[in-house]
């Protein structure tokens, strides 16, 4: 995601050109991996504490997640929406604010009207914590009933961004568009929870077989280039989308249980890293990128964006790490403290 947003490449008209314009486009789809995965750890965990203790806490619950996502989302807010504006004042910048109880509340998701983008990137920390309180209900009340509920959640996200393709409605930033990918990954915890049949041959898969699995995507992503270069429609874009969720369940699945996996996720130390803080780094590209963008515009520097962007990487990764080691941490360690298992 940061790319998409950091990186402004030109493309050419040629078809490999095109081919790669189409794949950098595709980059939304990591945020599809985000809900999938953020789901299926959830819902896992919870399973894990009904298994272990015969009940489940939503008081622990969210409180974990409080202090996982607001002692830096709302430090985040407090800088946005009163200390930038002073400043944004002081050096005679235009800054456009929403209004503050559509992200103070979590429902910036449904915000419609253009405004800053550092704040506009926040919609998904919105969806995310509608589906935590939503979550948390259903492992409460409904826990033996999880499988169908997340059934029901993918088929009426499937309905409704049928219907949204259909009338051409905004979906985007809808919750309801991501019940597939909560769907999807509660799914995959519970079919891991429970050791289904159903993932019995991730265990064993390999040679030729894990190999076509694992390249996949880039076929995939030329599947169905050709298919909307000439058949172009959002219906063709929401089953490339719908495929590309299912092969993430599968593959976190087949990464937890195949035997002949590769363990180049599990053993890449950068990779580790970046996952553990990989919250600081979402919240703060936008900044990051937005106010280097003014300084280079501001200095009259003429410099590819291609090095604004790795120079904007560089300092975000610097910050996200400084905000992870500094600041979220304690807040981490007594999050720890209230594990359900």
């Amino acid at each position: 995601m940061f790319s998409y947003h950091a990186f402004h490449p030109a493309f050419g008209t040629d078809i490999i050109s095109q081919f790669a314009s189409y794949v950098f486009q595709q980059s939304h789809l990591s945020m599809d991996v985000f809900f999938v995965l953020s789901s299926f750890l959830l819902t896992l965990l919870g399973l894990m504490e009904y298994k272990k203790k015969g009940t489940f806490s939503f008081r622990k619950f969210f409180i974990r997640r409080i202090l996982r996502i607001w002692p830096l989302y709302f430090s985040i807010l407090i800088l946005a929406f009163f200390i930038f504006p002073l400043l944004a004042s002081r050096f005679g910048f235009d800054m456009s604010l929403p209004e503050p109880e559509y992200y103070f509340f979590f429902i910036a998701n449904f915000y419609r009207i253009d405004h800053v983008f550092f704040l506009r990137i926040f919609w998904s920390i919105s969806v995310e914590e509608q589906f935590y309180f939503l979550l948390g209900i259903c492992l409460t009340f409904f826990i033996k009933h999880i499988k169908t509920i997340f059934l029901v959640l993918a088929g009426i996200s499937i309905c409704f961004s049928v219907w949204a393709a259909q009338f051409s409605v905004h979906s985007f930033t809808h919750t309801i568009t991501y019940f597939f990918d909560f769907g999807v990954g509660g799914l995959g915890a519970w079919l891991y929870h429970t050791e289904s049949r159903h993932i019995a041959r991730l265990r064993s898969i390999k040679s030729l077989p894990l190999i076509l699995f694992y390249c996949y995507i880039p076929l995939h992503f030329l599947l169905f280039f050709v298919l909307e270069k000439n058949y172009p429609s959002d219906f063709i874009d929401l089953l490339s989308r719908y495929i590309f969720i299912l092969y993430t369940g599968v593959l976190i699945l087949e990464q937890l249980v195949n035997h002949h996996r590769s363990t180049f996720l599990e053993t890449n130390k950068f990779l580790i890293y970046t996952g553990k803080i990989s919250f600081g780094l979402y919240c703060f590209h936008g900044m990051v990128i937005t106010f280097l963008n003014i300084i280079v515009q501001k200095a009259g520097w003429n410099v590819s964006t291609f090095y604004v962007g790795c120079a904007a990487f560089a300092i975000n990764y610097i910050i996200g790490w400084a905000s992870y080691t500094y600041f979220e941490s304690p807040f981490l360690k007594l999050k720890s403290k209230l594990s359900g298992i």
